[in-house]
């Protein structure tokens, strides 16, 4: 569906700006945990664009908790180009390009010294379904209580409103579907679900489209379209020059390096050899998450690991092996149960460890899974934790040994 083939276009050249900014804007921000969804149609039916339905896996990412409001736009840019200033600053700037967009951003990012992009259609998608749900739209499966959630033609009075006025999804996100329409950072074409790599999938590459139909993607329903519109697998597109009165955008920032340790490691635990070493398909992967650093491993032998990347190094002592699991992901939870199954592992009353893990499972709340290997014996214990810091709590002590000596 081309959403901008009916849109209002209000000028077709890069708007001129004047005036300079004043002060960088505050944009609240909500930390998306990495995870692997069925991207597309879920329900079968219609939306031929969001088929075939197929796998994909998004890194960590941090999104915007509302759309860009005419007050941040305003703050950045010196000017306010939406149709509708009349709803006032607190409203979700609209009339705008997406090639204005890579001009406020740019902006942006020379203000705060930061690195805010829009989200990849996979991005937003998987933002939008609350962790990769299958949510129909942002927050509910259910029409009648979309309006709860959304501003849409059939509630909306065909007026734009101010951010955060109806329901947030599952992750705290507003106005994820109707209000504006959002721009997204891909090229569009409708069939690159075909075709689409599983691991963060950017869009198809603009020289593999023809000219006519060279478009950016859109995402998202709006105060003049219907709720056939607003599910989140509904894909749009627009001419990167057009402006419309019901196209906003929201802003994604990724997680920087600095943040990245736990989530390198993820898949370390099956990939040490009996002897404790690396293997090469940990390095490799390692190699493969940074692109470009330069890797090395120190492996002391006596049940320490220290990474290298650059100047920066991660001292994994014990052979730490870190996991952050969030609750929809089924594939790590039992990969982590057959691991926990296989060596054994119980708790201190030599119960076995499967079944309180299925008891912390059943909860359906994200927690943290840390395996320590120790020493000549290739002894295992694990903790499993949530919260960080001080509000940090332990759930979980699980060991392959028994019984623990202590001198």
């Amino acid at each position: 569906m081309r959403f901008l083939s009916t849109f209002v276009t209000i000028g077709l050249l890069t708007l001129s700006w004047s005036g300079k900014s004043q002060a960088s804007p505050q944009i609240e921000m909500v930390k998306v945990k990495a995870g692997c969804y069925q991207m597309g149609n879920f329900s079968g039916h219609g939306y031929a664009a969001a088929m075939p339905v197929h796998k994909v896996c998004v890194d960590d990412f941090y999104i915007g908790r509302y759309p860009v409001t005419q007050a941040q736009w305003q703050a950045v840019m010196g000017n306010n180009p939406a149709v509708h200033k009349e709803c006032g600053g607190n409203c979700p700037v609209e009339g705008v390009s997406w090639m204005d967009t890579q001009t406020f951003i740019k902006s942006l990012n020379s203000l705060t010294n930061k690195t805010y992009r829009l989200p990849t259609e996979a991005e937003w998608e998987y933002a939008a379904r609350s962790g990769g749900k299958n949510e129909r739209w942002p927050g509910t499966n259910d029409e009648e209580k979309l309006y709860d959630y959304a501003w849409v033609q059939e509630n909306s009075d065909h007026q734009v409103h101010s951010i955060g006025t109806r329901l947030p999804n599952g992750l705290g996100l507003y106005d994820m579907t109707g209000n504006v329409s959002q721009w997204c950072q891909d090229w569009y074409s409708e069939n690159y679900y075909k075709i689409s790599p599983e691991k963060n999938p950017e869009g198809p590459k603009p020289d593999t489209i023809p000219l006519s139909k060279l478009e950016k993607s859109l995402r998202g329903g709006n105060f003049l379209f219907g709720a056939e519109t607003a599910p989140t697998f509904n894909r749009g597109s627009g001419d990167a020059f057009v402006r419309s009165e019901i196209v906003g955008l929201r802003l994604v920032l990724p997680v920087s390096r600095d943040e990245k340790p736990a989530s390198l490691v993820k898949r370390l635990p099956r990939a040490f050899d009996r002897n404790g070493n690396i293997t090469d398909e940990a390095f490799n992967m390692m190699q493969r998450a940074l692109p470009g650093e330069e890797l090395t491993f120190d492996y002391s032998g006596k049940g320490s690991l220290t990474l290298t990347m650059g100047e920066k190094k991660y001292q994994l002592s014990g052979l730490r092996l870190f996991v952050s699991v969030a609750a929809h992901d089924k594939e790590e939870i039992a990969h982590i149960r057959k691991q926990l199954e296989d060596d054994n592992y119980h708790d201190k009353h030599g119960n076995m460890a499967v079944k309180e893990f299925d008891k912390i499972v059943s909860s359906g709340k994200d927690f943290d899974f840390t395996q320590i290997t120790f020493g000549e014996e290739k002894s295992k214990s694990v903790e499993i934790t949530s919260g960080t810091g001080k509000d940090r709590k332990i759930i979980a002590t699980f060991s392959t040994i028994k019984a623990l000596k202590t001198k």
